[in-house]
Parts: C-alpha cells; sequence; structure tokens
C-alpha cells in the first residue's frame, strides 16, 4: 500500500505519498516484471501532478537518465487536477 511521508520524486521533499513499484501489464514483454515504476504524489496533490518513476534501468526518449518519465500529461503545464494518476486495481495489485 502507498506510504505517506516518504518525499515526492526521491527528492525526500516530506508528506507526500508514495506507491511502492508495480509491474505495468501481464502482456509480454511486461509479464516478467522486467519494467517496474514508482509512483510519488506531492502533498499538493491532486493540484500537482505525480511523478512517475522507472525502477529499472532502460533507454527510452520519454524516460530522463534519473529514470523519470517525462510525458506531457504528468507536466506542470499539461496536469489538471480532475486527471486520474491511477486506474484499474492498483493499490491492490497488478492484473492477473
Amino acid at each position: 500500500l502507498p506510504e505517506r511521508g516518504t518525499g515526492y520524486g526521491g527528492a525526500g521533499g516530506g508528506g507526500g505519498l508514495r506507491c511502492p513499484p508495480f509491474p505495468v501489464q501481464n502482456n509480454p514483454p511486461y509479464n516478467v516484471g522486467a519494467f517496474r515504476f514508482e509512483l510519488s504524489f506531492s502533498p499538493r496533490h491532486p493540484l500537482s501532478p505525480p511523478c512517475a518513476t522507472l525502477c529499472t534501468p532502460i533507454y527510452h526518449p520519454a524516460v530522463d537518465p534519473e529514470g523519470r518519465v517525462c510525458q506531457p500529461l504528468t507536466s506542470p503545464q499539461h496536469w489538471v487536477p480532475t486527471t486520474r494518476a491511477l486506474h484499474g486495481g492498483y493499490p491492490r495489485g497488478p492484473p492477473p
């Protein structure tokens, strides 16, 4: 389950909400647990976007060298408070 007060975005900001890493899909190639994400929420959420970080090293144009996912939807310029950060079964667990 998410942990409160463990920082935000890995920066140790405190007071935020951090979800432990979880697999993204149950379909190949993701079903082997090769890619794991961590979501961090600021104390200002939902007014500020969550930070998605890949725990697994990867080279991808939408992932910076520290593993932060860089997508327009989660940028401060495009985030709106009505956007849902989590869908489906999480935090109950990944799909079967």
